[in-house]
């Protein structure tokens, strides 16, 4: 998320832009906050949107410029596995419940 204020209805019928608008302008409030609402949704929609486009970049690596010296991850990800076999195995220790004496 964001991290915008929750835009409601309640929160704009009692904003300062709104108060007193009283019967003659009533109509012409509610549907500048009925607009507004709707913007606001589509903007959340936007929000939602580009967050997940922009993810999806990173994990596709479009984000920056690649550097075409660095190894593929396929290359890394084989010298990983072999750095790991060829380490000592290490004993699992067992936790006890109780002190032994």
């Amino acid at each position: 998320g964001f991290g915008f204020p929750a835009m409601t209805r309640n929160f704009l019928e009692n904003s300062s832009h709104f108060t007193g608008c009283g019967p003659r302008f009533g109509k012409f409030c509610h549907n500048r906050i009925d607009r507004l609402e709707q913007e606001y949704q589509k903007a959340m929609k936007f929000l939602d949107r580009l967050e997940q486009s922009t993810l999806a970049k990173a994990f596709r690596g479009e984000l920056v410029p690649q550097d075409p010296n660095d190894e593929p991850a396929s290359i890394l990800l084989e010298r990983i596995q072999k750095e790991r076999e060829n380490q000592p195995k290490q004993k699992k220790r067992q936790l006890s419940l109780f002190k032994e004496k």
